[in-house]
């Protein structure tokens, strides 16, 4: 049981459900904030599809990495380990990508920095919203 424990204290604190819960209002609230100042409807709606988009990679990702991710003590060493995975590449890729096209679309709008941050924040929320799922089941592979 101790030994359990440890595992889970050992969890770098990315990895935790309740840091990506803390990340995930965070982002609402940015966004939301964002929102208010009227976002365009195809930003908004291009952000949450690429950030459901990444939170499936990311627990593709997860569930690959499984218990490699056990003794991860640096955000950079989560990262190094979920690029060891096809998905973790593909995640890693996708969220340029995406940042990258809402760059773009947000171009065409008057207020385009503002358009940005609002579409990247959206991203952002439904991202972590979408992996959550994966931390808890990360849990749970550590733990057996």
């Amino acid at each position: 049981m101790v030994e359990k424990e440890q595992n889970m204290t050992e969890l770098h604190v990315s990895l935790r459900p309740s840091t990506n819960i803390m990340l995930a209002v965070v982002w609402m609230s940015l966004a939301v904030f964002f929102a208010s100042q009227s976002i365009p409807l195809p930003v908004a709606i291009s952000g949450a599809l690429f950030g459901i988009a990444e939170g499936i990679m990311w627990i593709l990702g997860i569930r690959e990495s499984g218990h490699n991710l056990r003794n991860a003590q640096t955000i950079l060493d989560v990262r190094e380990q979920l690029k060891k995975t096809e998905w973790g590449k593909r995640y890693f890729c996708s969220v340029w990508t995406a940042s990258i096209a809402l760059f773009l679309i947000s171009l065409s709008y008057s207020q385009a920095f503002k358009t940005l941050l609002a579409g990247y924040f959206v991203m952002c929320f439904f991202r972590e919203i979408t992996a959550l799922k994966s931390l808890f089941e990360l849990i749970k592979i550590i733990r057996d």
